[in-house]
């Protein structure tokens, strides 16, 4: 896995343009609405699209090249911890991987202050990309689904601990919490996510990498 994380940086350029092109809009709209963008923030944005990106790697999610539909396509198992006695590194690694995201989307999103949200966030990412393997001959499984899961509520646990350490501190790396802050504030994660994933799919396998993979 640690490999194919590396392998995310070469396949970041079209994270690294959406980065460039989605901060350069959010720091106009923030200043014409008069509204405080924390440069943490910022900051904290690049390394969540890089998360992004190396969770897809890792998870080897199909782009418009690789996408292949046919009898050979996996089935879905829905049978908990059907694999358990022979793959439980396998369940650790997908309880790992969403750590990151189940950490950084409290940090940088307010909106998402409660477990509950979190959970659902990372529910519904998992399950896009449980849903694309399906059409990369991967395996499709429920406890990859529950695992993931659970990682994002490790990940949320922990920045629980830091924000009770840390009090009001943490409030350097959010944009504004209430119900009528702008659309692009409010929904930054998910539109994040989306051009992310469309991006991977429809884009990146034309672009150079952004760095040489590393070799084996």
């Amino acid at each position: 896995m640690l490999f194919e994380i590396l392998t995310a940086l070469s396949q970041c350029t079209s994270t690294l343009l959406l980065f460039l092109v989605w901060e350069s809009f959010l720091i106009v709209y923030a200043n014409k609405k008069e509204i405080k963008l924390p440069i943490l923030h910022i900051a904290g944005v690049a390394i969540f699209l890089f998360f992004v990106t190396a969770m897809l790697t890792v998870a080897g999610v199909p782009n418009i090249t690789t996408f292949r539909i046919g009898p050979e396509m996996h089935t879905v198992n829905l049978q908990l911890f059907e694999s358990w006695s022979e793959f439980q590194g396998l369940y650790i690694a997908n309880i790992i991987m969403f750590v990151p995201l189940g950490f950084l989307v409290p940090l940088l999103w307010p909106r998402y202050g409660r477990v509950w949200k979190v959970l659902l966030f990372c529910l519904a990412f998992s399950l896009i990309i449980e849903i694309m393997q399906l059409f990369n001959h991967r395996a499709t499984d429920v406890d990859d689904l529950l695992m993931n899961t659970i990682g994002g509520v490790v990940g949320y646990g922990i920045y629980k601990a830091v924000a009770l350490i840390g009090g009001k501190a943490v409030r350097v790396f959010q944009t504004p919490a209430d119900k009528n802050a702008p659309y692009p504030f409010r929904y930054e994660a998910v539109i994040l996510i989306l051009c992310v994933l469309l991006l991977q799919f429809f884009v990146d396998p034309f672009l150079p990498p952004l760095i040489a993979a590393p070799a084996l």
